[in-house]
């Protein structure tokens, strides 16, 4: 489905608790397009390119940011059956948009996304889950895809969402 990509510096810090979580679901880790406004319309882009933006993308990580802990977690559980679908394209130009946003507010970033077919899930770190949500939220209304759920998380080692929104 979709390819593997990911940093070694990014694969130590995801936690066990996220690396179990996905593995119970079957989802492998893929990575995010660019920008709209670095792509040419019609422009194809390759994984190697997705990679590529998205080791761009965590340059600008603030390593404090890696430490604090909190997350959003969106789950999308109505997804296109088809790889190339060009859902997937505008899917990853939004979660790159709204990991640069947070970046821009200094609060998170996003760490990447996955999907076995059946479920799509983006994942975003930070210092805040409640300040992170309210930039990404508005950032998903005119998504191709809706999402089905999200959870915020204050902490790897917290049992439970400390938000939970399902539509």
């Amino acid at each position: 489905m979709l390819a593997i990509h990911a940093t070694a510096r990014r694969r130590a810090a995801l936690s066990a608790s996220l690396v179990a979580a996905s593995a119970l679901l079957g989802l492998t880790a893929c990575v995010v397009l660019p920008p709209p406004s670095s792509i040419a319309v019609g422009a194809p882009i390759t994984d190697e390119e997705h990679g590529e933006r998205l080791e761009e993308h965590w340059d600008d990580v603030d390593p404090v940011l890696q430490d604090v802990g909190q997350s959003i977690i969106m789950r999308f559980s109505d997804v296109p059956a088809e790889p190339d679908d060009p859902a997937w394209e505008e899917m990853f130009m939004v979660e790159l948009a709204a990991g640069d946003a947070l970046l821009d507010a200094g609060i998170g970033y996003l760490d990447g996304n996955g999907s076995d077919g059946e479920v799509y899930e983006v994942f975003y770190y930070g210092s805040d889950h409640e300040a992170m949500w309210s930039i990404i939220e508005p950032m998903y209304d005119e998504a191709p895809l809706a999402w089905s759920e999200v959870q915020g998380w204050v902490s790897i080692e917290a049992e439970e969402p400390a938000l939970l929104l399902t539509r």
